[in-house]
């Protein structure tokens, strides 16, 4: 890197002084042999006449200081990518860009998947980061069952660059996040890393509102999901979002309910339940990812749709409802008062269907 360049970053390093870019950027300028005492000194006047002598005291420092990752100021670097995934589930793998398998923290980072990053998108603002990878399905850690059935949503990720030829040197972290949204084939994946700053954009807190906030079992709802759980058989197929089965109930007991697969094509997968009727048919919001067959077979939980009259008639749980049922809602608001009871907010009302 020139003269020219190395300033050029070093500058930008005072603009915006950050205590980990600064230093990085002095040693870079004082690790290259081609400049002189004058330009040095040139560079440290620049910083004090800048009115940065936060800045200034690390360049300063970085004189005696050693490179925060060694390895990386060698004239050859012999560095890899590493990527830990932790899922929710408690599994934890490692994969590795480089040709052999590597091994740290306990954690072995398999070298025969391929994984392929692409350019990290930062900023300094709290937008969330966003990073791709993508993969071939080599491994027999990721098989295209698990991505369908999810069961790497929401794992978290951290991306490391080591020193491959001297494991135990310090490894730089380039990126910490969860798995976002994966799009896979038969033989590859593509799966959206997002920064730390994806915590920032989720809801937060309690919303007044007339239906209930809980999630059917939950610890705040505190229903027993056992009760209202059963296993259920496929005995005719119309199409890929509706089929017949064994499961006997009310006509609606399994609305907004949970079908979780637990043999055929479907294994690992879940669906939400659109519409049960009488007679054992089920309608699903989404299609299926493979065509459902007869005899595969699924446990299915009875759903709610977090009205105040489904908590009480249904599962008798009047007083773990967690919303407000006499809220007035927007018609209501814009009414006028008339002779009757149309002036009452009734609190069996089917918000959710509207």
């Amino acid at each position: 890197m020139d003269n020219a360049k190395l300033a050029q970053l070093y500058g930008q390093a005072v603009i915006d002084p950050s205590t980990r870019l600064s230093r990085l950027y002095a040693q870079a300028l004082l690790t290259d042999e081609t400049l002189t005492p004058v330009l040095l000194s040139a560079l440290y006047a620049q910083c004090i006449c800048l009115q940065h002598p936060n800045v200034a005291d690390l360049y300063a420092q970085a004189l005696v200081d050693p490179h925060p990752v060694p390895w990386m100021a060698e004239e050859v670097v012999t560095a890899a990518y590493c990527w830990r995934v932790d899922r929710t589930d408690g599994v934890t793998f490692g994969f590795t860009s480089h040709d052999q398998d590597l091994t740290f923290d306990d954690v072995t980072y398999e070298a025969a998947t391929g994984f392929t990053p692409t350019a990290v998108d930062t900023s300094d603002s709290l937008s969330v980061d966003n990073l791709d990878v993508d993969g071939v399905l080599s491994s027999d850690k990721i098989t295209e069952d698990e991505l369908a059935g999810g069961v790497y949503d929401f794992a978290r990720v951290t991306i490391y660059l080591v020193n491959w030829k001297n494991i135990s040197d310090p490894k730089l972290i380039l990126r910490r996040g969860t798995i976002g949204r994966i799009r896979y084939g038969k033989t590859g994946f593509t799966a959206e890393i997002r920064g730390l700053t994806e915590a920032y954009q989720q809801k937060a807190g309690a919303v007044y509102q007339k239906t209930c906030r809980a999630n059917l079992g939950d610890a705040k709802c505190g229903v027993n999901l056992a009760s209202y759980t059963t296993t259920g058989r496929v005995t005719t197929v119309y199409r890929d979002t509706q089929f017949a089965t064994n499961v006997v109930a009310d006509a609606g007991f399994y609305d907004y309910g949970t079908i979780t697969w637990t043999s055929g094509d479907n294994r690992y997968s879940t669906s939400e339940t659109k519409v049960f009727m009488t007679d054992g048919t089920i309608e699903v919001y989404l299609p299926t990812i493979w065509q459902p067959q007869v005899g595969d077979t699924f446990t299915i939980v009875a759903g709610c749709d977090r009205n105040y009259s489904t908590c009480i008639n249904r599962f008798n749980n009047r007083l773990n409802f967690r919303g407000e049922p006499m809220v007035p809602g927007n018609d209501y608001l814009a009414s006028y008062p008339i002779k009757g009871s149309a002036n009452v907010v009734a609190a069996g009302d089917d918000a959710s269907r509207g």
